[in-house]
């Protein structure tokens, strides 16, 4: 067994645990109009990143659990829009990479899915009216404590 075993050493991952609160929007085509509404999203998960140097940078992979809620108020031409739409999500995979900016703040470049299940939309809102497949990308800046 330690023919299999010599030259390889233990690697230590380095990971973080992360708590977001973002803004969300969505839309939603009328027969006349198209409505927007906004909210907020709450997540926690885990970062883990890709080297065992050089500290909370560089390559990651992180997942977490999230929570959104999207709230529609619109009078249109002819129809108007309100209502609910809330959901929250198990599987949330994530790669990026972290820069450091200074001690203690960094920007990310990200991009990742996201598959939601939905809770029974209020009033005019219909799950039926939004995919249950996010696929995002972006910048992110966060603070480290």
């Amino acid at each position: 067994m330690a023919f299999f075993t010599r030259g390889f050493q233990k690697r230590v991952r380095i990971s973080s645990q992360t708590f977001e609160l973002s803004s969300v929007s969505a839309n939603k085509q009328g027969t006349f109009n198209e409505f927007t509404g906004s909210g907020f999203q709450i997540s926690s998960g885990t970062k883990l990143y890709s080297s065992d140097k050089g500290g909370h940078k560089g390559l990651f992979y992180k997942n977490s659990l999230v929570y959104g809620n999207i709230k529609f108020d619109e009078k249109g031409f002819l129809e108007n829009y309100k209502g609910t739409y809330s959901y929250f999500s198990i599987f949330n995979p994530e790669i990026g990479y972290d820069f450091m900016i200074a001690k203690t703040l960094r920007t990310s470049f990200t991009a990742g899915t996201q598959w939601q299940i939905e809770v029974k939309g209020k009033e005019n809102v219909d799950n039926r009216d939004f995919d249950n497949w996010i696929f995002n990308f972006g910048v992110k800046l966060s603070y480290d404590f």
